[in-house]
């Protein structure tokens, strides 16, 4: 329930951003996929641009346009990669799936924790 409280809590005040750091962490999944989907509808309604920091690739793909992969201190960005998700954002869907797995074809170590050098590790 106060997930839900600071959720709406961020939208009354009609934000143009919304800066959102692990907001379903854990929580269980049907509550989890409930409060995205609620997420997801009041971001579009109010026309918000969000900034998801997330290490659920599912909920990145879910939440974005643009995905922004990043290391550890210090921060360095690794690699970006544009999102095209037509129609309905769910967070169990085969399209989720699909642009999961041209991710990790693409990059399959950018999920592994890094190094301080930027590297892979």
């Amino acid at each position: 329930m106060k997930r839900r409280v600071s959720i709406a809590r961020a939208f009354v005040n009609d934000p143009n951003i919304l800066l959102m750091d692990e907001p379903f962490v854990s929580l269980e999944k049907p509550l989890a996929n409930q409060l995205r989907d609620q997420t997801i509808s009041l971001i579009k309604k109010n026309k918000v641009t969000v900034i998801l920091v997330t290490h659920d690739l599912r909920e990145a793909i879910m939440f974005s346009n643009r995905i922004i992969f990043c290391n550890e201190t210090p921060l360095k960005i690794l690699w970006e990669k544009k999102i095209d998700l037509q129609g309905s954002r769910q967070y169990d869907s085969s399209i989720v799936d699909k642009i999961q797995k041209e991710i990790m074809d693409e990059h399959p170590d950018i999920l592994k924790a890094v190094n301080t050098n930027g590297s892979p590790s």
